[in-house]
């Protein structure tokens, strides 16, 4: 059995000379324009030529940059200004800045200069600035046009369905034919939760209610409700009117930019970050467009290099695939970006995370772009942005005054950042959770481009005979059974490995092998499952069963797995067990600096002691005891209920 990985295309798109040079991505029909589609266990987007791509995009990709209202001038449209020739020199060197360093698509709000020249591009129709200029009851929260996250359409208009289909025949139509173009975004942040941000599921319904009896979306609440008196409506009832809400909502503006434009993708509204909407939108927004797209800036721990959905949040890779589960529907991060402190931007007003310098941000913005190639969720990203916002905000009404920028307002790029973002998008399928495979030798492998295992069936050593992290091979990791020997407790290695599967799902690379324990007349089998999820740079050990051989039944007193280290040198690190808010931890001092380590949530755990004997033997002892002493009789197997799992791992502290 062989499992391949997905090469994504992040190279030039189609009608550029150097395409036919680019390494191939998985191939699906040509259909001319751009979908998505799920390829080896993960979704893609397909590019107008077959090919798997991950969208890199940038937002607001424009020569006039950001108009500071304190100046009464945009500085970097003054730098552009006077620097290049004409807008289309600015043009034709910013897209090769792109180009190199990774990018392959303009998203939000781009000049028209810059499309067509090697980037494919995403256009916006912004039903509800259409619906806010018109006035009157054409919303139920006008908000601004220049302000995101305070506006609604008002979705009950009797004549919103023919309103939408006029917008996106007027924005939508023209540009039916273009193969550059990727997809429509609906609209931007609008305010899902009324005027009430903490009040997700009940806050839409609270601003209609307080509307004017006349308004035509507070008399769609009275038909909703019909002989229900408005202050005694239960939260369940306004999420369902939410629901009703979000469901008119996709279904009207759908339904017009597919009338409009039947050949490009739908990619939603932009939620203003993972708790931007309800469930119910979430859903809504997944029945009718082909991706979802949100606005969301993750929180980087350096320390630990570990990638959270918000500060004090949940792991991000764990947030998409929640919202990927909600939504059913591909997902496009369709803002993210961070900041720091030494462009001399004050960075007072603004979402995401910042950093007192450039080296700081650059290692935080690789390991998110890392964590969201790896997910097998996301179709792509888009930095936010090309420029910096000046220094002393845009405006009252949008005071933001951040370090956003690719590049300063004085038109040089950010290097530390760029580079780092292109040697993520040099090799993202290194990303991907790319590699698994059994050779006819017997040798197995699998890869994450993170961390790698591999071993040989039949040699007689521990069950995984390599571990390495990034390029350093650390150790190995094999398993031992404890047992009754005619009353006397032994141990016996299990290192005869007999077989060994390898297998990828939904990116995650597995290895399941199994070895046998051999001691006079006993003989048993251990299996343990390896895997790799994406992005991953530890690897995940489980001990799946135990089968008895032998003639004679077999009592069982405890599974151990064992992580050994390679090198001279070697000693005993930091245990840690039953300590209050930390993992049972064990590990091995490495002499080239690190610690390899095995660390378990798992309760089942009995011991937990790396040691070395008077000869300087390593004793990697994990050993957990579930329902032990178990005696099997010959031929049985015992399978826990949940395998047994602890993380494996090389900690550069």
């Amino acid at each position: 059995m062989k499992c391949v990985a997905a090469t994504i295309s992040i190279a030039a798109l189609f009608a550029v000379p150097d395409a036919a040079k680019a390494a191939p991505g998985p191939q699906a029909e040509v259909a001319g324009f751009f979908r998505v589609a799920e390829i080896d266990g993960r979704d893609m987007a397909i590019d107008p030529e077959g090919r798997g791509t991950w969208l890199v995009g940038v937002d607001h990709v424009r020569a006039g940059g950001w108009q500071c209202e304190a100046l009464g001038y945009s500085p970097y449209g003054r730098f552009v200004e006077t620097n290049y020739a004409s807008r289309a020199e600015w043009a034709a060197e910013t897209v090769a800045h792109l180009r190199s360093w990774g990018f392959n698509m303009l998203s939000f709000a781009h000049d028209r200069e810059v499309r067509h020249a090697g980037l494919a591009h995403a256009l916006g129709v912004a039903f509800s600035d259409e619906f806010g200029r018109r006035g009157g009851d054409w919303t139920i929260s006008p908000g601004t046009a220049k302000t995101p996250g305070v506006a609604f359409p008002n979705v009950f208009h009797p004549d919103f369905a023919e309103a939408c289909a006029e917008i996106a025949r007027r924005k939508c139509a023209q540009h039916r034919d273009d193969p550059w173009l990727v997809g429509w975004f609906l609209d931007n942040e609008l305010a899902w939760w009324g005027i009430a941000r903490n009040a997700l599921d009940t806050g839409l319904f609270d601003l209609v209610a307080s509307l004017p009896p006349e308004h035509s979306a507070r008399k769609a609440l009275a038909a909703f409700l019909r002989d229900v008196c408005v202050e005694n409506v239960s939260a369940s009832t306004k999420r369902e009117f939410l629901a009703f809400a979000a469901e008119r909502y996709f279904a009207a503006t759908v339904a017009a930019v597919r009338a409009a434009d039947p050949n490009h993708l739908v990619l939603g509204c932009r939620f203003a970050g993972f708790s931007g909407a309800a469930d119910v939108v979430w859903q809504a927004a997944g029945r009718h467009c082909d991706i979802v797209s949100v606005n969301a800036y993750p929180w980087v721990e350096l320390g630990s290099e570990t990638v959270f959905d918000r500060r004090g949040g949940i792991p991000l890779a764990d947030r998409l695939a929640e919202k990927r589960a909600l939504a059913r529907r591909p997902l496009f991060v369709s803002e993210w970006s961070f900041s720091a402190l030494d462009a001399g931007r004050p960075c007072s007003a603004g979402a995401g995370e910042r950093f007192r310098t450039q080296r700081e941000r650059a290692a935080a913005a690789a390991l998110a772009l890392r964590t969201m190639v790896a997910s097998p969720d996301v179709v792509g990203a888009s930095w936010f942005m090309w420029v910096d916002e000046p220094a002393l905000g845009v405006a009252p009404y949008f005071p933001e005054n951040c370090n956003y920028g690719l590049v300063g307002e004085d038109g040089r790029p950010y290097e530390e950042l760029v580079g780092a973002l292109a040697a993520v998008l040099a090799d993202p399928a290194a990303a991907l959770g790319a590699a698994c495979g059994v050779n006819p030798d017997g040798s197995w492998s699998i890869s994450n481009g993170c961390a790698e295992v591999s071993g040989r069936c039949g040699d007689g050593a521990p069950l995984a005979s390599s571990l390495a992290f990034g390029s350093r091979v650390v150790g190995s990791c094999g398993a031992l059974l404890e047992w009754s020997d005619g009353g006397r407790r032994a141990w016996t290695e299990a290192t005869n490995r007999v077989a060994a599967s390898v297998s990828r799902e939904r990116g995650v690379a597995a290895a399941t092998v199994s070895g046998e324990c051999r001691s006079g007349a006993m003989r048993a089998r251990i299996t343990i499952r390896f895997s790799l999820a994406p992005g991953s740079e530890d690897v995940t050990a489980e001990i799946v069963s135990l089968e008895n051989l032998g003639d004679a039944p077999l009592v069982a007193r405890g599974l151990f797995l064992r992580p050994f280290a390679l090198g001279e040198g070697i000693r005993p690190g930091f245990h840690a067990r039953n300590l209050y808010g930390e993992q049972d931890r064990a590990a091995w001092l490495l002499p080239g600096g690190g610690e390899y380590f095995l660390a378990t949530t798992d309760s089942r755990l009995s011991g937990l002691r790396f040691w070395l004997d008077k000869s300087g033997a390593q004793h990697p002892d994990a050993c957990f005891a579930p329902e032990l002493p178990l005696t099997l009789a010959p031929g049985g197997t015992w399978t826990p209920d949940a395998p047994i799992s602890a993380r494996i791992g090389l900690s550069r502290r």
